[in-house]
């Protein structure tokens, strides 16, 4: 027998809203990044060089961004009904390797892991509802 996947519309738009938080959470750690040390002074607000490590915040901002190619990839197979899965086991693989990447990176910064970490483990969640809501016949 062959493997197979079945995706349902509501799969279809779970992974909707899942690329709409993916860019939502981008967004926000790019206006982080907005937020200069003159600007804050004014207020009285310090910001040191760690919560300000913008090299940091690129890698996210990259694995973020990778994240919303494979859910692009994934939303483009998923109404379809595949004979062969591999493909699509293929992106769920990256998804899953990706996601955990941008976790592991979190917790290199914890002021960026306690602002950001719920957003990032709700990404994390949501792409396992997805999963568990795809069947592989």
């Amino acid at each position: 027998m062959e493997n197979s996947i079945n995706v349902s519309t509501n799969a279809v738009r779970s992974i909707n809203k899942l690329m709409d938080k993916i860019s939502s959470t981008c967004d926000q750690l790019i206006g982080a990044l907005e937020v200069s040390k003159e600007g804050v002074s004014s207020y009285g607000v310090r910001i040191t060089d760690n919560l300000m490590d913008s090299e940091f915040v690129d890698r996210v901002i990259g694995y973020l961004l990778v994240l919303k190619k494979h859910m692009f990839n994934l939303r483009k197979h998923a109404p379809q009904h595949f004979q062969d899965a591999e493909s699509i086991k293929h992106i769920i693989e990256h998804l899953l390797e990706t996601s955990d990447k941008l976790k592991i990176k979190m917790l290199e910064n914890n002021f960026f892991h306690n602002t950001y970490g719920m957003h990032v483990m709700e990404i994390s969640e949501a792409i396992d509802k997805i999963i568990k809501k795809m069947s592989v016949n």
